[in-house]
């Protein structure tokens, strides 16, 4: 009998979905797990969107029971989170031939095809690389965006002076802190990253679970898997401490000599939220062009607080969905 639950034994209830589900796996697609953490850390390289970073993949992936597998040299991973259509991230080496597309296209929409699917979906396709994608012919090809899925990415040098007017409250705010005797910072450890769960724990009392989880699903959980690969080899954090007792994290990582990323942050005030962001960037990213933060998932809250952090640009991640045009099934 095969398996058709993910990461963490999510069972998929919609029959379609579930016979996709136990296709791929029958054609050598294999469940995503902690395991495939430096297979994915090398298809990151070239990276400049955080939803390509193999620490979110893995992080998040109790939410999307994703499936990989390398075809072509291009690393493809299948999404089956039952709330949206099946898709898939293609993810490129730098050194990736540009034919290898095509061909990967092709395969998996005769793989989709015979699961079931009625069209290949593509996610997560950078400004940068769309037209590769639009000149695939033989196709019906339908792009969209959404401002929603748009992440934020500062650079470095602007995002650490802080300059104008429209900043000057927060370099009060920063010139306060940093004057501030009791408040220090220490780097996060492979031994020492659970501490970052007591942090969250605190954070999420009081909270309301639905609310919380209803942008993009349980932090808690996705954080519990960032500590669990948590790497200071590779991945970087910082403890905020008041009095010497950690109050505040935040978790992120070098992806190349372009971009840097910021994963996880919490702390209990507002203040210090700012005061981590702007400490582990200085302190770990400060020669790096950009430090992403990622998208906004939709949560109002959370748009005001990226769009007022500094001069940004909102960079589109972009989906293309392939139907062939001798095709007409709906």
């Amino acid at each position: 009998m095969v398996n058709t639950t993910g990461l963490l034994g999510i069972d998929r209830s919609e029959e379609g979905e579930k016979r996709a589900y136990t296709f791929f796996l029958r054609e050598g697609f294999v469940p995503i797990d902690i395991h495939a953490h430096p297979l994915l850390r090398d298809y990151q390289r070239g990276a400049m969107i955080a939803e390509m970073a193999a620490a979110l993949i893995l992080a998040w992936s109790f939410n999307y029971n994703g499936l990989y597998k390398v075809l072509n040299g291009i690393l493809s991973i299948a999404y089956f989170d039952g709330k949206q259509p099946v898709y898939f991230t293609l993810h490129w080496l730098p050194e990736t031939p540009a034919s290898a597309l095509r061909r990967t296209l092709d395969a998996l929409y005769d793989l989709s095809r015979k699961a079931g699917l009625p069209f290949l979906q593509i996610r997560c396709i950078e400004e940068r690389f769309l037209k590769e994608y639009k000149l695939i012919d033989r196709y019906n090809i339908q792009t969209e965006y959404r401002d929603s899925d748009s992440e934020y990415a500062y650079r470095t040098v602007d995002f650490l002076k802080l300059k104008g007017t429209v900043n000057l409250n927060k370099r009060q705010r920063l010139t306060k802190l940093f004057k501030r005797q009791n408040i220090s910072f220490h780097p996060i450890t492979r031994k020492d990253a659970g501490i970052c769960l007591e942090i969250q724990n605190n954070w999420c009392t009081n909270k309301d679970c639905a609310i919380c989880a209803s942008y993009i699903g349980c932090e808690k959980k996705a954080l519990e898997v960032m500590v669990a690969i948590f790497d200071e080899r590779f991945h970087k954090g910082l403890f905020l401490c008041y009095d010497d007792i950690p109050v505040g994290y935040c978790i992120g990582e070098l992806i190349n000599s372009k971009v840097s990323m910021a994963y996880f942050a919490k702390s209990p005030v507002q203040n210090y939220f700012l005061y981590l962001l702007y400490m582990i960037t200085k302190t770990y990213f400060s020669d790096i062009e950009y430090v992403n933060l990622d998208s906004d998932v939709g949560n109002p809250g959370l748009r005001m607080f990226k769009t007022h952090l500094g001069v940004y640009e909102h960079w589109r991640k972009y989906m293309c969905t392939y139907q062939k045009k001798e095709d007409n099934t709906p």
